[in-house]
């Protein structure tokens, strides 16, 4: 973690970065002076999760919350004033999780776009088709990988159409301005999980902890066959109020 932290420092030395950072992104647990700032696709679901059992006094695992359930009584730096923020971040031990970017990109391809997601088809999907294939009303269902990365190099030149699950990790937390105590690593997920549970005196959820590879795997089957649930009620209730509506020109 210290070695991190150092070329972290180093990378950020001298760098000018004044744009503020998104507050949305931030959480903090007062009681444990802890600080964690989220990133999309670098196990965000699990932490916010995590923070909310916190709060709650619960010890449970966090995969017990559903996905769609882990913004729930989430508050984050959003509803305090610019002062109170600066001093949270000064007054607390900060961490964030990081993660190789095309792996990332991938992650975020496969979990948005690849699997039945209508709104994200729509948001990303269709917007790439018409920047690569210049194909205008499509709905973006069978947008390629090669097709998703040119889409979104776009978005990031013309500094529109963005979203969170792809926008660089520095867009998030902006470790350019605040100086964060550890700084894990999607690839090392489980040790640096309770490192940093350690680090803060939670080792007593390190023993929900157990197996992080069957239970994040299990977790994304079930979101996956929650998203496909999902769709084929929208079809459904499509097909119905189409039927409907035929029915009652006869």
């Amino acid at each position: 973690m210290k070695s991190r932290k150092h070329n972290l420092d180093q990378q950020c030395y001298n760098r000018i970065d004044v744009e503020r950072s998104d507050e949305d992104n931030f959480k903090a647990h007062m009681q444990e002076k802890m600080v964690y700032c989220g990133i999309e696709k670098v196990g965000s679901t699990f932490w916010r999760r995590l923070i909310q059992l916190l709060h709650k006094h619960e010890i449970r695992s966090p995969y017990s919350i559903k996905p769609r359930d882990c913004m729930q009584n989430y508050k984050s730096f959003q509803s305090q004033k610019l002062d109170n923020c600066h001093d949270i971040l000064k007054e607390n031990s900060k961490f964030l999780f990081v993660r190789d970017p095309y792996s990332r990109l991938l992650s975020g391809y496969l979990d948005k776009i690849f699997s039945p997601n209508p709104y994200y088809w729509y948001l990303i999907g269709s917007k790439a088709v018409e920047f690569t294939r210049k194909q205008k009303k499509h709905c973006g269902h069978d947008v390629t990988f090669p097709e998703i990365k040119g889409g979104l190099l776009h978005t990031e030149e013309q500094n529109k159409d963005r979203d969170g699950h792809f926008l660089p990790a520095t867009d998030h937390c902006r470790p350019f301005i605040v100086q964060y105590n550890y700084n894990g690593k999607m690839e090392t997920f489980a040790d640096d999980v309770h490192f940093i549970l350690k680090e803060f005196n939670l080792e007593i959820y390190t023993s929900v902890l157990k197996d992080f590879r069957s239970d994040s795997i299990l977790d994304s089957l079930a979101d996956t066959g929650q998203t496909f649930r999902d769709v084929l009620y929208i079809l459904y209730i499509k097909q119905y109020i189409n039927l409907n509506n035929e029915l009652q020109l006869y």
